[in-house]
């Protein structure tokens, strides 16, 4: 009888069924994934008995075919020709996908995760969000893997303004459920000295308006809630009075109503605010410091022009004799201590191709130069390129043109710089804060964790400040 026959034997296969039961019975439901758990204990005890001149080996290996790869990528062809993107992924695909345990605690991130030197590394002009889409949609964890300073690859391309990758990661299939926790805390407990939150840093990094509401929209209740070394929420950062410009107002409205949790948080010592007082105690210092700044800038300006009148009263006045000019000499000889001088005599001007044809003056020598610009005003001189040819004298006149300025090479000089702040805009702001609040506070919240009344309304608006001394009317 041949194997195949053996092990297809209906006799055999039932009496390992029976063996199989018999197993679990004697052990529990549980036997199986006890024993799975068991052989991820034995790779790990693998890892104290590894061959340590082969992982060196094998990180070498990872680092220079990661590094290769990502200097591949900055061919423009790659980013448009699918044939080429299939041609890199089977080259590098061993390196460029997850890797064994050994290999993740040898290797830093930086160095062996192609998703975060994109992010790190990559500029504008290498843009390849194919491969950011196909990596993320194929492996999803890969940006959940952090460096030394708990950094994942997303937040590192938020903090560095790498636009293209962020809408890579939005526009790729990535579940929610794997995306929240990469932009931040997804429950209390993470909240408490998160420092990994993609919409802290892109408030603070103040990143393009429209990204930043997607991923506002993405983040989980607890990430917008979440509060940095300072107490400040997403929500306090965005209503800082310097930021309330118009391009703006969207965020501010994105976390109002994706982040009523921020609503209950306060900063720190010694102030407490809350995200309206916070906001209404910024414009107070704003305006304060620029009224000082001004008093400044007028207390320097006066003190100048005292310097200037003290200097102009020290210096004696000097009359200035007219001299004579050209048109004052007399006429005839002129004699000045003996030396005889011949009056000067007025200068006639040659007629230029403007005025006329050239005539050149017999007593001129005829050098080259004389003579190439004679030819060159020729009636029947062909105009050379960027001259314009004058119809009525037959002339042509060399124009040279005015150099083209290039944007590119100008830089950010065209980049508009941050928006002042509007008091439009900040008025807007309070108006809807002190709404959310007011409202939510008659509506039942069956999953907050802290009430809303008469009282939380007082001191969300004024704090101890009974009197209302900074609320805006």
């Amino acid at each position: 009888m041949s194997d195949s026959e053996r092990s297809s034997d209906p006799e055999e296969e039932s009496g390992e069924e029976e063996e199989e039961e018999e197993v679990e019975r004697e052990h529990g439901a549980g036997y199986r994934e006890q024993e799975d758990d068991d052989e991820e204990d034995e790779e790990d005890d693998d890892l104290d008995n590894i061959d340590h001149e082969s992982l060196e080996r094998e990180a070498k290996e990872l680092r220079e075919k990661v590094k290769a790869a990502h200097a591949q990528l900055g061919s423009s062809s790659l980013q448009t020709d699918v044939h080429l993107q299939n041609q890199f992924l089977d080259k590098y695909k061993r390196f460029i996908g997850p890797q064994p345990l050994r290999l993740q605690l040898k290797v830093p991130t930086e160095d062996r995760s192609i998703l975060y030197k994109m992010a790190l590394e990559s500029e504008d002009a290498a843009e390849n969000s194919w491969l950011v889409e196909r990596l993320v949609n194929d492996h999803p964890h890969l940006l959940a893997e952090q460096d030394d300073m708990g950094r994942g690859a997303l937040l590192v391309a938020v903090s560095r303004k790498k636009l293209w990758f962020i809408k890579a990661v939005l526009d790729s299939n990535i579940s929610d459920s794997d995306l929240k926790p990469l932009l931040g805390p997804i429950n209390d407990e993470d909240s408490q000295g998160n420092t990994s939150n993609c919409i802290q840093t892109a408030l603070e990094k103040d990143l393009d308006a429209e990204v930043t509401i997607k991923l506002i929209e993405k983040a989980s209740e607890w990430t917008l809630a979440s509060q940095d070394a300072a107490g400040h929420t997403p929500l306090h950062h965005a209503v800082h009075y310097r930021n309330c410009a118009e391009s703006r107002l969207g965020i501010v409205m994105a976390l109002i109503e994706c982040g009523d949790k921020a609503f209950d948080r306060t900063t720190g010592k010694p102030d407490y605010f809350s995200v309206f007082r916070y906001h209404v105690d910024s414009r107070r210092k704003y305006e304060k410091e620029k009224k000082k700044r001004a008093a400044a800038k007028d207390e320097k300006k006066t003190s100048l022009d005292k310097d200037k009148k003290k200097q102009n009263a020290g210096t004696p006045t000097v009359k200035k004799t007219p001299q004579p000019g050209i048109g004052d000499l007399p006429t005839g000889k002129l004699e000045t201590t003996g030396i005889t001088l011949d009056a000067p005599r007025p200068i006639k001007r040659q007629p230029t191709s403007v005025d006329g044809p050239f005539k050149p003056n017999s007593n001129e020598p005829k050098s080259y130069l004389a003579n190439e610009a004679r030819q060159q005003l020729k009636p029947d001189a062909k105009p050379k390129t960027g001259a314009k040819h004058d119809s009525k004298t037959g002339t042509s006149l060399t124009i040279p043109e005015r150099p083209k300025l290039s944007l590119k090479k100008m830089g950010s000089s065209f980049t508009g710089a941050k928006a002042p702040p509007s008091k439009r805009i900040a008025d807007k702001i309070a108006k809807e804060l002190k709404l959310h609040y007011l409202r939510t506070t008659f509506q039942h919240r069956p999953q907050a964790t802290t009430a809303r009344n008469h009282d939380s309304a007082v001191k969300f608006l004024f704090g101890s400040n009974t009197e209302g001394k900074y609320f805006p009317k």
